[in-house]
């Protein structure tokens, strides 16, 4: 019997898988409408991150009263600071982010002069 499940499986239709590269990118930071960060510097895309690419520095958020209801969290990123040529691009930041802070889809460096032009903030990393 288990040599018919062994045979039959040597027919059977091959599934091809495509390169997670061809949907992912760079992590991007996104911004609200107001251009306040939507991070909440809660650290849980660091914990997640497997390469240890993320680092994150907490601050209290400044009281405004045109903030946003769901942007009056405690804290913001001080400063967030992501290593990419330590980054897997394996997206579980993203995952981990609650409040969709993060995104995969910024453009990936052709080339770099150096391992400092890797090291990107919070800056360089906003969507608008």
């Amino acid at each position: 019997m288990a040599i018919l499940k062994s045979i039959g499986r040597l027919f059977r239709r091959r599934v091809s898988l495509e390169p997670a590269m061809s949907v992912l990118g760079r992590p991007r930071l996104t911004v609200h409408d107001t251009g306040q960060m939507r991070c909440t510097a809660c650290s849980l895309c660091v914990g997640a991150c497997p390469s240890h690419c993320i680092q994150i520095t907490a601050a209290p958020r400044p009281i405004d009263s045109n903030t946003e209801p769901a942007l009056s969290g405690d804290r913001m990123p001080e400063t967030f600071e992501l290593d990419l040529s330590r980054c897997v691009l394996c997206g579980l930041c993203v995952e981990a982010c609650p409040v969709d802070a993060l995104h995969l889809d910024g453009d990936l460096p052709a080339y770099a002069t150096g391992r400092d032009h890797l090291r990107l903030d919070a800056n360089v990393l906003k969507i608008l």
